[in-house]
């Protein structure tokens, strides 16, 4: 008899004890309940040990994961924010700045899409190529810039909202730049009474910024 009432014993602490689910908040606080249902917008629990009592719901935007009592995790994510919303869409782009010439550089960029809200882009140029706004001045030389992007999202947002692209939406870029280019000046020098000329000037620049 004290072997059954043991076993039944040991049976219930095991069903307490592996039969909860783990709640983890934004707010660092961890719940033990056990979860009813998790809808689009909220999960539905109750407390442990008061099973016959209401149904507690705790919005999804203030969770960072749910462990079910099988050791499953699920991560709680936004529709900006959750990959499966852009599945099939191109994480690549290849861009070019059809204004630069206007001012006297050829530009390229490349864009890469590390995750939702997130991408790299590394942008090389030619100076000298293109239109010289200054007749007397005759540049050449290149540049490289690389630039971090947070692209914005909404203070508020329905549900199903998200970007129409990964590459879309306006965005706060930090940039680090590394160019090197030569610059020839023209000036025009006279020595009366004799004559009038022009005097050259070559002028070698390297730069970096932040």
């Amino acid at each position: 008899m004290k072997h059954i009432l043991l076993l039944m014993l040991f049976s219930a602490i095991c069903t307490f004890v592996f039969g909860q689910d783990t709640l983890y908040k934004r707010n660092k606080e961890i719940l033990v309940v056990k979860v009813q249902e998790v809808g689009l917008d909220e999960v539905k629990y109750k407390m442990i040990g008061y099973e016959t009592g209401p149904t507690v719901s705790i919005a999804k935007d203030n969770l960072i994961k749910v462990v079910f009592a099988n050791g499953s995790v699920q991560f709680m994510s936004s529709d900006f924010s959750n990959p499966e919303n852009y599945v099939g869409q191109k994480k690549n782009a290849v861009k070019v700045d059809f204004l630069s010439p206007l001012r006297n550089n050829l530009s390229f960029v490349y864009e890469r899409s590390l995750k939702p809200g997130r991408s790299v882009e590394a942008n090389i140029g030619v100076v000298g190529v293109g239109v010289n706004p200054n007749i007397n001045d005759d540049a050449s030389g290149v540049f490289f810039r690389l630039g971090y992007k947070f692209i914005n999202t909404p203070d508020f947002y329905s549900r199903g909202m998200k970007y129409s692209h990964l590459l879309k939406g306006g965005y706060i870029r930090p940039d680090v730049m590394l160019g090197s280019y030569r610059q020839t000046v023209n000036e025009p020098v006279s020595y009366p009474p004799y004559y009038m000329g022009m005097s050259m000037q070559s002028v070698n620049y390297l730069s970096f910024l932040l």
